[in-house]
């Protein structure tokens, strides 16, 4: 049912005329709101410091696991917008509109022309392009939709402070993206209480924020996100990451001692303006992954009838090594870990039919060729063994490639376990047809997962935080954690260095090391940050 191809293309320049005609060039400030003001950004951030009861799913089931912690609650973000009441002289309203995409407004005339009655926005200080309205006007700001968590992207600090950054967006029809910084000092493996502290906020107007990245081998650590907005469809920016002795925060000294009004305001306009664009070559909606691989950059742009997978050089929007126009395109990963003389990877994508969204992998081997590929289509998969499930139209799809295999989170399909070599399945696990008691949260879908160490853990929305054997799926969940509201993302700090996947010596798991972070995302809940600590249960 395979079909293989490979591509060979090693570092052909492809020019394309998706590019603006700026190659790189910045985001406009007006766009993006940076807040640096700790003592507001810390009241987003909820304290906890107590144990976490991991329910066990299945009867005798044992939990090999350690003590689970809540340390902290980071609140999302609220997107605002403001109204503007016009009176007339006499004080009575003459109008309300909003600078809003659904603008909040009470209809009324025209003062240039009183027979006109239609509803209209207002553009800075002038109706229809005809001048000042000479009326009294008020101002008055209005917090809107909560964002949802969407991704996260970690530096273990080993013995220094740890820094951590998360992307968020606005669900349904309007468009807002955040990035919030955090440092916090996971050094004692006993310490249940670790300190969460806020660091910046940057707020983009016109854009959601759907995933993020880190590139550790550039000077400063440049950090990465793949997004969109309503005029561009799929975006990707990026910024450095300053810092002091070599920690790559965001900035210095304003992050550790009170700012004056001029350095606040420098400060801010330095972060905003450091954020830049990186054109897009790829037509669809949604940036909705980004990853680093060399020197390349690996994005996935998502939509119902188009979009698809690029890799392009990441100095150099021009550059463009190989692009596939796909259906419903979902999410990439590539592998940590050499299969060695090269790395797996892999692509996720649906047929992009309402009634019909089956699902497609393809499985990079670099130590064929750098984008050799063999393809599992759902139009062939006749064998159960080749049959993933769908992929859901709206929401994450996310897949870990490590080891030797693909760990796939397919919504109302549960997870899926696919060998690298041949794109079976071997192991999976579904929550649906009665095999989880609703007492838990019901049957929610798997929406993102992330492999560590010898277990999985999926974001598994209303049902919660689940944790697998990563060697045993079908035995079910070893431990479940409901947080506030749906999970639909999941990260593990990895500051603890774990023995290669392909080279496992024990068929036993051996539990996460104390002192694991796990960030679990609930989408309007809020990102919670948990702790594995102290000695194993049962």
């Amino acid at each position: 049912m395979k079909k293989v191809i490979y591509l060979l293309i090693v570092s052909l320049a492809i020019a394309f005329t998706a590019c603006s005609k700026e190659k790189i060039d910045k985001v406009n400030p007006d766009d993006v709101t940076v807040n640096l003001n700790k003592a507001e950004l810390q009241a987003r951030i909820e304290t906890l410091n107590y144990p976490v009861t991991l329910n066990k799913l299945k009867a005798g089931l044992p939990t090999p696991l350690p003590e689970l912690w809540a340390i902290a609650r980071i609140l999302p973000a609220k997107r605002t917008y403001s109204v503007f009441h016009w009176t007339n002289s006499d004080g009575s309203v003459l109008r309300t509109t909003a600078t809003d995409d659904a603008p909040l407004y009470t209809p009324a005339a025209n003062p240039s022309n009183p027979s006109n009655t239609t509803p209209y926005y207002l553009v800075e200080d002038n109706f229809w392009g005809g001048g000042s309205v000479d009326h009294g006007t008020h101002e008055e700001i209005f917090e809107g939709e909560s964002l949802s968590i969407t991704g996260a992207g970690l530096l273990p600090g080993g013995t220094t402070p740890d820094y951590a950054y998360f992307t968020s967006h606005v669900r349904g029809d309007v468009f807002g993206g955040e990035i919030f910084a955090v440092r916090y000092d996971d050094n004692n493996s006993n310490d249940n209480s670790s300190a969460l502290l806020a660091e910046v906020s940057i707020f983009d107007n016109t854009a959601d924020y759907n995933d993020l990245t880190i590139d550790k081998t550039t000077s400063p650590f440049t950090l990465w996100v793949a997004g969109d907005n309503n005029a561009r469809g799929a975006i990707i920016r990026n910024m450095p990451l300053w810092g002091p002795n070599g920690l790559n925060t965001i900035l210095e000294s304003p992050l550790d001692s009170p700012l004056d009004q001029k350095e606040y305001d420098q400060s801010a306009e330095l972060i905003g303006k450091s954020l830049t664009k990186y054109n897009m070559p790829l037509l669809g909606p949604s940036g909705n992954s980004v990853t680093i691989f060399n020197d390349q950059l690996w994005v996935v742009a998502g939509g119902t009838n188009y979009g698809g997978l690029v890799v392009m050089d990441k100095n150099d929007d021009s550059r463009l090594y190989t692009r596939t126009d796909v259906h419903n395109a979902k999410h990439f990963d590539m592998g940590e870990w050499s299969n060695g003389s090269g790395y797996y990877g892999a692509f996720l994508w649906g047929d992009g039919h309402f009634n019909n969204n089956k699902s497609n992998l393809r499985i990079f081997n670099t130590s064929i060729g750098p984008y050799a590929y063999t393809d599992y289509l759902a139009e062939d998969a006749v064998d159960p063994e080749y049959k993933y499930g769908d992929v859901t139209f709206e929401g994450k799809n996310a897949i870990d490639v490590h080891g030797n295999f693909v760990y796939m989170a397919m919504g109302a399909d549960g997870i899926k376990k696919v060998s690298v070599t041949n794109g079976k399945i071997v192991d999976s696990y579904d929550l649906h047809e009665g095999q989880y008691p609703a007492t838990y949260g019901g049957n929610g879908l798997a929406n993102s997962l992330v492999v560590h160490g010898d277990f999985v853990y999926v974001a598994w929305g209303a049902s919660g935080l689940l944790i697998f054997e990563k060697d045993d799926l079908a035995k079910g969940p070893v431990g479940q954690y409901n947080g506030i509201g749906s999970c639909n993302y999941v990260a593990v700090d990895d500051v603890n260095v774990l023995t290669n996947p392909n080279n496992k010596s024990t068929a036993d798991p051996v539990p996460p090391p104390t002192d694991t972070i796990l960030w679990a995302g609930f989408g309007t809940g809020g990102m919670i940050m948990l702790k594995f600590v102290n000695v194993v249960g049962n």
